[in-house]
C-alpha cells in the first residue's frame, strides 16, 4: 500500500457477537477506535487513511438471532464505507452504523 502512487484506505470494523460477553460491545468499540487513532498516526506519512466503523443494533434482538449482521445492517456499513473511501479528510475517526426499531 505504501508504494502506491494514490492514497489509500483501512477501515476497521468494530464487530461482536452480543451473547458471548455483556461488554463485548463496549470494549470492542474502545479498541478498535484507540488502534484506528494510532494507526492514522502512523501511517499519515505513507499516504494512507485509517477509519473505523461500530454497527449498533437498535433492533428487536429476537428479530434475526443467527445473524451477526443483518442486510439493514450490512446496508448501513456500506454507505459509512462509502462515506469514509470519498471524504479525504476523514482519518482517525470512527462511525456509528445505527438501524433503529
Amino acid at each position: 500500500m505504501q508504494n502506491q502512487p494514490h492514497q489509500s484506505v483501512i477501515i476497521n470494523l468494530a464487530l461482536s457477537h452480543e451473547n458471548h460477553h455483556p461488554h463485548t460491545p463496549t470494549t470492542s468499540k474502545t479498541v478498535v477506535s484507540g488502534l484506528t487513532q494510532s494507526w492514522a498516526t502512523e501511517l499519515a506519512d505513507f499516504n494512507i487513511r485509517v477509519g473505523g466503523i461500530v454497527p449498533i443494533n437498535l433492533q428487536d434482538k429476537h428479530h434475526d438471532q443467527h445473524a451477526i449482521v443483518n442486510v439493514p445492517m450490512q446496508d448501513e456499513i456500506a454507505r459509512n464505507v462509502e462515506y469514509i473511501v470519498r471524504n479525504d479528510s476523514f482519518n482517525g475517526r470512527m462511525l456509528e452504523s445505527e438501524i433503529g426499531v
